[in-house]
C-alpha cells in the first residue's frame, strides 16, 4: 500500500507557506501581464469563431436564446459547426462589464489562463507531493507559448483543460473523503470541460481512468465499485454528447477519420496501378480495405502529434495560432523532457501515470482529419510534457548539487538565462512577426470596414457586401450590437452558415450580404456602396465603372478589402483617370 497522499484541501490549508504564497502571487501577476498586455489588438484580427461566440453570448445575455433562437443550448449552431457552448456562457459574464467587445470575448481565457498558474502548482503538489517539481512546472506553465497564445485568443481548449484539472483535483479529494460535495464538484467540472471543447469527449474519460489507476491503491476496497460505476457513466455521457443532436452528428461526420475513408477516385488509382503491376487481387485487397486504411490513417494522425516540428517549431494548425519558428513548447526544453522521461526523480507509478497520460492525450486529435495536427485538440498533451521537462531540470540540479553546490547553482543560473532568452525569442516572434503570418487566418479588417462604412452609410441607399466564402454578417452583428431579438425574428432560411450549399442573400438594415465573390460590371448602380475582397476587380470593364473610396490594409500592408461606389457617368468614358484596384 502506497503512503497515503494528502487531500487537496489539506494541501491548500496546511502547506501553503508564506514563501509559497509569494511565489505563486508573483508568477500569477507576471502571467496575467503576459496574457493581458496589448489586448485586444494583439493577436491582430478577430477570428470569425471569436466573433460568433461574442454575439451568441450577447444574444443569450439579452434574450436567453442564441442568435438562431434556440433556448439556452448546450451546443450553439454558431457558423453551422455546432461547437459546445461552455465558453459562450463564460463570455456572458464579461459582457456586462466590458461591453460587446473583443476583449469581453477573450477575457475569460485570459483569466482562466492566469488562474491555471496556481492551479498547476496545487495539482502537482497534490498528486506528486514534490515541492520543487510543482514550482518548476508552474514556472514552465507561466511562460509556455501554448498557454500564452491560447490565453490571448479566447481559447475553448485552454478552458477545457482548466476544468479538467479542477475536476481531477476534486476527484482526488473525493477518493479520500467520500463527501457528496466533492462528487458534485467533480461532475460540474467534468461537464464544463465536456461542453466547452469537443476533443475532451474522447480524451477526458480515458484520462479519468488514468487518474483512477494512479490513485487506486489509496481508494478503499468498499469504494472501488462506486469509482468504476462513475467511470463507466462518464464514458456513456461523453459518447452520448457526441451524438446528442443532428448538428453534433453532422459535425462529427464532417471531421471524423471514421467517415473520411479513401474516395472512389483514390481507390481507382490504387487498383489501376496495382493491376498494371499484375499484383494478385487477394494481395491488393489484403492491404487496401477499410480496416487497414483506417488503421494507417489513425496511426499517421496520432503520430503527427509527436512530431518534433509540430511540438517545437511550427505548431501545426490552426494557422491563426502560428508563431513563426516557435512551437507550443520552447525548444530549450527538449533535452529536459528526455531527461525527465528517464530519470529517477519520479517513482515508477508516477512515471507510468504520466506516460499513460502522454499516450492518451493525442487521441482527441487523431480521430479528426481536418487541420491536423491541431494545437487545440492536443490540449492535454503539453501539460504532461512540461511536467517531464520540470522533472528533468529538477534531476539535473539535484545531480549537480550532490557533486558540487556551486556548480549546481551556476548551471541552474545559466539554464535560467537560456530559458529567458528562448522565451524572449518567442515574445519577439509573437509581437513582431505573428501579425504578418496570421492576418489572413484571423479575419483581419472587418472592424475597420464597418467603422468606415457606418461613418458614410447615410450617403447611400444600400450597402452590398460580397462575402467570398466568409461570414461578414457575423461581424456586422457584433460591431453594430445588432439587437438579438430582431435577428432571431429573421426566418432561419434567410440566415446563413458556412456549410449551406445554396446560400441565401441576407438583409440586415442597409446591408445586403451577397454570397458571391465580386459584383458584375452590369450590377454596378448609383447610390450603392460596394464592399468585397481586394483583387476581385481584375476585369478592365468593371474597373472603369467604379470609384475606389477606401482600401483596408493588414498590418503587413497587404490590401484586404475594397470599398467602392459607381464612377460618375461623365467620368466613365475617360479611362485615363480611372484607378484600378
Amino acid at each position: 500500500m502506497e503512503k497515503k497522499r494528502s487531500s487537496l484541501l489539506s494541501i491548500i490549508k496546511n502547506t501553503f507557506s508564506n514563501k509559497t504564497v509569494l511565489f505563486l502571487v508573483f508568477l500569477t501577476i507576471i502571467g496575467f501581464i503576459i496574457r493581458f498586455y496589448r489586448q485586444p489588438e494583439l493577436p491582430y484580427g478577430f477570428h470569425r469563431d471569436e466573433a460568433g461566440i461574442a454575439y451568441s453570448a450577447y444574444s443569450i445575455l439579452k434574450t436567453g436564446k442564441d442568435e438562431w433562437g434556440r433556448l439556452l443550448p448546450l451546443h450553439f449552431k454558431a457558423l453551422g459547426d455546432y461547437p459546445p457552448g461552455g465558453y459562450n456562457y463564460l463570455v456572458t459574464l464579461t459582457i456586462p462589464f466590458l461591453g460587446l467587445t473583443e476583449l469581453a470575448e477573450r477575457f475569460p481565457a485570459i483569466l482562466i489562463g492566469t488562474i491555471l498558474i496556481p492551479i498547476t502548482y496545487v495539482f502537482i503538489k497534490t498528486f506528486f507531493k514534490k515541492e520543487r517539481l510543482a514550482q518548476l512546472t508552474t514556472v514552465l506553465v507561466t511562460f509556455s507559448p501554448w498557454m500564452v497564445v491560447q490565453s490571448r485568443a479566447g481559447s475553448e481548449a485552454l478552458t477545457a483543460l482548466f476544468f479538467s484539472l479542477i475536476g481531477f483535483l476534486f476527484f482526488h479529494a473525493w477518493t479520500r473523503k467520500k463527501h457528496t460535495k466533492y462528487l458534485v464538484l467533480v461532475v460540474l467540472s467534468y461537464l464544463m470541460a465536456l461542453f466547452t471543447y469537443n476533443a475532451t469527449r474522447v480524451v477526458l474519460p480515458l484520462l479519468h481512468v488514468a487518474v483512477m489507476y494512479f490513485l487506486w491503491n489509496s481508494i478503499s476496497v468498499k469504494n472501488r465499485l462506486s469509482q468504476i460505476i462513475f467511470a463507466v457513466s462518464l464514458f456513456i455521457i461523453s459518447a452520448l454528447s457526441i451524438f446528442a443532436t443532428s448538428g453534433n452528428q453532422m459535425s462529427f461526420q464532417n471531421t471524423s477519420v471514421f467517415t473520411h475513408g479513401r474516395t472512389p477516385q483514390q481507390l481507382e488509382v490504387i487498383f489501376t496501378r496495382e493491376g498494371i503491376a499484375e499484383l494478385p487481387i487477394f494481395y491488393t485487397r489484403m492491404y487496401t480495405n477499410k480496416i487497414i486504411n483506417l488503421g494507417f490513417d489513425l496511426a499517421h494522425l496520432y503520430l503527427d502529434y509527436f512530431d518534433v516540428s509540430f511540438l517545437f517549431n511550427d505548431g501545426g494548425f490552426h494557422k491563426r495560432y502560428l508563431v513563426p519558428q516557435v512551437g507550443p513548447i520552447l525548444l530549450i526544453l527538449v533535452p529536459f523532457i528526455i531527461l525527465g522521461l528517464f530519470n529517477g526523480k519520479l517513482s515508477t507509478k508516477e512515471k507510468q501515470f504520466l506516460l499513460l497520460w502522454l499516450l492518451i492525450a493525442p487521441l482527441g486529435g487523431a480521430v479528426t482529419v481536418t487541420d491536423a495536427p491541431n494545437v487545440k485538440r492536443a490540449l492535454y498533451l503539453f501539460i504532461v510534457l512540461l511536467i517531464f521537462a520540470a522533472s528533468g531540470v529538477d534531476y539535473l540540479f539535484t545531480y549537480l548539487k550532490n557533486k558540487h553546490s556551486v556548480l549546481a547553482h551556476t548551471a541552474f543560473s545559466i539554464l535560467g538565462l537560456l530559458y529567458i532568452f528562448n522565451f524572449g525569442f518567442f515574445v519577439k516572434q509573437y509581437i513582431a512577426h505573428t501579425p504578418f503570418e496570421t492576418t489572413r487566418h484571423r479575419s483581419f479588417g472587418y472592424k475597420e470596414v464597418y467603422t468606415y462604412s457606418e461613418s458614410i452609410k447615410e450617403k447611400y441607399d444600400s450597402i452590398i457586401f460580397f462575402e467570398a466564402g466568409d461570414t461578414p454578417h457575423t461581424y456586422y452583428l457584433l460591431y453594430t450590437s445588432y439587437p438579438p431579438e430582431d435577428y432571431q425574428k429573421i426566418p432561419t432560411a434567410m440566415k446563413r452558415d458556412l456549410f449551406q450549399p445554396n446560400k441565401p442573400v441576407v438583409q440586415l438594415n442597409e446591408y445586403t450580404f451577397n454570397p458571391g465573390e465580386c459584383p458584375d460590371h452590369q450590377e454596378i448602380k448609383p447610390n450603392i456602396l460596394y464592399i468585397f475582397k481586394y483583387g476581385c476587380l481584375n476585369d478592365d470593364q468593371l474597373s472603369t465603372v467604379v470609384q475606389p473610396l477606401k482600401t483596408i490594409y493588414g498590418p503587413d500592408m497587404m490590401p484586404i478589402f475594397s470599398i467602392v461606389e459607381q464612377l460618375p457617368q461623365e467620368m466613365q468614358s475617360d479611362k485615363s483617370i480611372y484607378t484600378i484596384l
